[in-house]
């Protein structure tokens, strides 16, 4: 026997769910609580009444926590519900209770409006899709009940980077943004990439500002490339710093863009280059580039395969 409870009923205890997945997954995936905190716990995000928890006679047996994004910085996001986190333990599998929990959040998504279920991809996510470690468990029970394979995604990651990793272009300088900087990194996005890229930079400095996260390429005074470079000292975890547990000193670049009139001219290497060496002066390895189709691109500076994602969604007629 088990029962459900929805995440506005007061038996919720958080950390039986982070719990439970360190106790299985951990190894592969470990979730580190600070991570959890953000993301899933404390992320204003989530829907209580669309996620929800599993129990039995001795604890909690899964969960599924989900998201819904209502805010103007990333408009399209506003008629999707996300399925953020879902596990259920696995000598509790195939007996409906996984079913019964996404059954919930998709009634509770359908009454909100939403015209589509998005796994993974969520504001603060956890993973960019279904990760390929369940691909033989996941993808044929997602497709029973109507989810739609879209695409796939990766992680990369760089065992030893070399020491020093010479730019094509020298016309320009490249150096870490300053909060003083702020202006011009919103016209940056504003211009060429609005939504979630612009939206991240707002509530990172907004939270905590920092000249040691985001490296510009700069035309004189005017920003035309950007890329993230990330450690384990930033205290707003982007998702690929979300898996730092499972190394010493990793270190991570992404996302990264290209002003739209500067392109053809190398500069998406040249700013990979200067990430890679800012990672190399703060002694980070290995490094990491999350959430990318980009293979041969980022395969010239040594990266593989690391973590292997799919998309799946859910639109509701």
């Amino acid at each position: 026997m088990y029962f459900i409870n929805n995440l506005l009923n007061p038996q919720l205890v958080w950390e039986e769910a982070l719990t439970l997945w360190n106790c299985e997954m951990g190894r592969i995936f470990p979730l580190s609580p600070a991570v959890f905190k953000q993301n899933i716990r404390d992320c204003p995000e989530i829907n209580k009444s669309a996620s929800g928890l599993a129990f039995d006679e001795n604890g909690l047996i899964g969960f599924l926590f989900a998201k819904e994004f209502n805010h103007e910085g990333i408009k399209k996001y506003q008629t999707l519900g996300f399925v953020s986190f879902f596990y259920i333990s696995k000598k509790h599998r195939n007996q409906g209770v996984g079913s019964k929990l996404l059954e919930m959040c998709e009634q509770v998504f359908k009454q909100r409006a939403k015209t589509e279920i998005v796994i993974g991809r969520d504001y603060h996510n956890l993973f960019p899709g279904v990760p390929g470690d369940f691909n033989n468990l996941t993808r044929p029970w997602l497709e029973k009940r109507q989810y739609q394979y879209r695409r796939t995604t990766h992680d990369l990651i760089n065992w030893q980077p070399e020491a020093h990793y010479p730019l094509l272009n020298h016309r320009y300088e490249f150096r870490l943004a300053t909060v003083k900087d702020y202006e011009k990194m919103i016209s940056f996005f504003e211009r060429n990439f609005p939504g979630r890229w612009q939206f991240e930079y707002e509530e990172f400095m907004t939270k905590t500002p920092t000249d040691q996260a985001y490296l510009v390429a700069l035309d004189g005074s005017q920003i035309i490339a950007f890329t993230r470079v990330n450690d384990r000292r930033l205290r707003l975890i982007p998702y690929n710093m979300t898996w730092a547990e499972r190394f010493t000193n990793l270190g991570a670049i992404g996302p990264l863009g290209v002003d739209k009139d500067y392109r053809q001219q190398h500069l998406g290497y040249d700013i990979v280059c200067a990430g890679l060496n800012e990672l190399g002066r703060r002694g980070c390895q290995p490094i990491m580039v999350d959430w990318t189709g980009l293979l041969e691109f980022y395969q010239q500076f040594g990266f593989e395969v690391w973590k292997t994602y799919n998309y799946y969604a859910k639109q509701f007629e």
